[in-house]
């Protein structure tokens, strides 16, 4: 046993001083003061210690939140994704309609998905300086990725260790693996080592794990660049055409019209080749409401215009007596075919019929024929009372003088999908070690540096014995890695004492129980082995 040894002489000047440091003074022969440091009071002695009993109706109630907040999770996504499509970045390209038809990014849309599922289509904040674009730039990447993966990474190491002491409760790991994931857990380092271990460990339960931990430290490694890539900024532009004279008009421009181009004006009392001039574009696009940009036909919309009828009479009555125009069947003189008594279908020889449309209260009658759109009268665009053969082909971008900040939606739906699934898994992790390892339920969890490093030291001593202090870290790693690997055990069917002992080795040793009523500490039946 060490002791510490002071001169009788030297007592009386260190006084108090020596007996606050190390207790009463035991006096020896040869005028030597002996301390023995079990005795120290700078030397603490833990004493055994019993395990609670905890029940598991912690666990009911987190299961049954859990399950709540799953369901609506599930639900909410699957509405997100029916309605997806609308916050989709708008691929026609300089349609009059779109909202967002110019930006750099529309064109980056049109150029596939991948390109096109980095468009920042959502905008959560516009006319900034680039100062203040970057500083908001700056401040999502700090503190919502750098920030969350911080919190991800304290999470994952809590639930990590969990399932790491749940798993070695069954099945052993290897020494490097156990120090990598209980002193670096959220590492590369630590992933290395998971890596290795879907490969060359055994059971399906271990290599489970170990393809979760890999792919879960993957994603949380990766967080704060996925965050960054769902948010940017950029500079917007408009869209505008540069008609052939040098005007440059805007989309909501009074002199850009939607208008009929009449190839057949004569069959109405116009000339061929008329054109009927209707609202602004900004008001009301025909070939929007024709299926040139895939709306929806409706008939109404004309009629919202306010001073439609009064402002632009031949475009008006074109539209709706064409669309209103019924057969008039001569036979019948109805809307309803003649029908052939013998066969029952229309009678071909008698189903002679007249249509009409009226245009500035003038009537005009068409026998057995329409005056039909897309032959006799066509939608188009119109500057200066002409039409405009291609207008896309005279379309410009010019450049804001601000900068925009916001979202890919499609982004931020897969990033969303991922942390459900990441944050759902560690759950379902945590639950399972909290439900059937005891050493979880029993609160002495594989949690920290000291706890950790006690246990490992155990198993090195156990395994090495006390004569490693001038081995290298290469000469050690090199002697645990013959060993099969480490798993927890308990003593409880194999010491029959008051006291039990709950620890890591490589050695076969009993299953991991605990009993409330017995204490847990020494090692002494080791010394029998």
């Amino acid at each position: 046993m060490a002791h510490r040894y002071s001169s009788a002489s030297g007592a009386s000047e260190q006084g108090d001083s020596f007996e606050l440091l190390y207790g009463p003074r035991v006096e020896s022969l040869g005028g030597m003061t002996v301390v023995n440091p079990g005795e120290s009071k700078s030397i603490s002695r833990l004493p055994a210690k019993r395990l609670p009993l905890r029940s598991t109706t912690r666990v009911v109630r987190h299961l049954f939140w859990v399950g709540l907040a799953a369901v609506t999770i599930i639900i909410g996504l699957s509405v997100l994704a029916s309605q997806l499509h609308n916050f989709l970045p708008d691929t026609s390209f300089f349609e009059l309609n779109s909202p967002i038809s110019c930006d750099l990014y529309s064109r980056s849309a049109q150029s596939g998905a991948f390109e096109g599922a980095f468009t920042i289509n959502l905008r959560g904040k516009s006319h900034l300086t680039f100062t203040q674009a970057k500083a908001i730039d700056v401040i999502w990447q700090l503190f919502i990725g750098a920030g969350g993966r911080f919190l991800m990474a304290w999470i994952a190491y809590l639930v990590f260790m969990d399932g790491l002491t749940r798993l070695m409760e069954d099945k052993p790991v290897a020494y490097d693996l156990y120090a990598s994931l209980t002193f670096s857990t959220t590492s590369l380092f630590a992933m290395w080592y998971g890596f290795k271990a879907i490969i060359f460990t055994k059971g399906w339960r271990s290599k489970a794990f170990m393809l979760w931990f890999t792919l879960s430290t993957i994603y949380m490694l990766g967080f704060p660049t996925l965050m960054s890539a769902t948010a940017g900024y950029l500079t917007p532009s408009t869209s505008g055409y540069n008609m052939t004279d040098g005007t440059f008009l805007t989309p909501n421009s009074e002199e850009l019209h939607t208008c009929w181009n009449v190839p057949s004006g004569a069959l109405i009392g116009a000339n061929n080749g008329s054109v009927f001039v209707g609202p602004p574009t900004y008001q009301w696009d025909a070939m929007s409401y024709y299926g040139y940009s895939g709306a929806s036909y409706d008939k109404r919309e004309l009629r919202n215009v306010p001073d439609a009828k009064s402002l632009y009479p031949q475009f008006y009555d074109l539209y709706y007596s064409s669309l209103e125009s019924t057969a008039i069947y001569n036979a019948t003189n109805s809307t309803q075919p003649p029908i052939d008594p013998l066969t029952g279908y229309i009678s071909m020889s008698d189903s002679n019929f007249t249509t009409n449309i009226t245009i500035e209260g003038h009537q005009y009658f068409f026998h057995n024929t329409y005056f039909d759109e897309g032959f006799d009268y066509s939608a188009a665009y119109c500057y200066n009372n002409k039409t405009i053969p291609n207008l896309k082909d005279l379309a410009e971008c010019l450049p804001e003088n601000y900068f925009v900040w916001g979202f890919s939606s499609l982004l931020v739906y897969i990033v969303l999908c991922l942390q459900i699934v990441w944050t759902f898994s560690m759950y379902l992790v945590w639950l399972d070690a909290n439900i059937y390892s005891a050493l979880c339920r029993s609160g002495r969890r594989t949690r920290g540096p000291f706890r950790a490093a006690a246990d490992l030291s155990e198993a090195i001593g156990e395994l090495l014995g006390g004569e490693t202090c001038a081995y290298t870290e290469d000469e050690l790693a090199r002697e645990l890695s013959k060993q099969p690997g480490i798993r927890y055990y308990s003593t409880d069917d194999v010491h029959k004492g008051d006291i039990s002992h709950i620890g890591l080795s490589s050695r076969p040793k009993g299953k991991v129980k605990y009993n409330s009523t017995k204490l847990y500490g020494h090692m002494e039946w080791l010394n029998d082995r």
